[in-house]
């Protein structure tokens, strides 16, 4: 599998985060219900950490993602990515470039360049030494312009 996607150059969103919630949050099952499903997500977290690592180890680029609703669980998933032993460098790149690719827009978006919109946050802390530096914003700039300064 890992072959064809390499040679198709298909992307990858592991959405680590939602097995992991259904995990934690018990409370949503039926109580008679609650070890079975725990179980069966447990197994699910634990084979998708697995293959989300190998894939990335091989060379497929992941993009980082989740479904919930939470803005934060974004930031839960790439540190879940790093627990598996993904690079700061590789999860920086699935949360910017990677999904400009793949969305077919990384002529405007993506990378701070030359010709491209700027929408780039300013850090008190280098996130390419550890991915928990995303929380140090210290301004935000959208379209060339700073909208938040601390």
């Amino acid at each position: 599998m890992t072959d064809k996607m390499l040679a198709n150059n298909v992307y990858f969103c592991p959405t680590l985060h939602v097995f992991k919630d259904y995990i934690e949050r018990t409370e949503v099952y039926r109580e008679t219900e609650q070890e079975k499903f725990k179980k069966v997500f447990t197994v699910l977290y634990n084979v998708s950490k697995y293959l989300t690592y190998e894939m990335a180890r091989r060379g497929v680029k992941m993009l980082v993602g989740q479904d919930g609703w939470n803005p934060t669980f974004t930031f839960k998933e790439m540190e879940l990515l790093q627990e598996i032993g993904l690079s700061e460098r590789d999860i920086l790149l699935g949360a910017t470039l990677y999904p400009a690719e793949w969305l077919g827009v990384n002529d405007k978006y993506g990378a701070i360049e030359e010709g491209k919109k700027a929408n780039f946050l300013i850090l008190n802390e280098n996130p390419l030494k550890n991915i928990q530096a995303l929380s140090t914003v210290f301004s935000v700039v959208k379209d060339g312009k700073i909208i938040l300064e601390e």
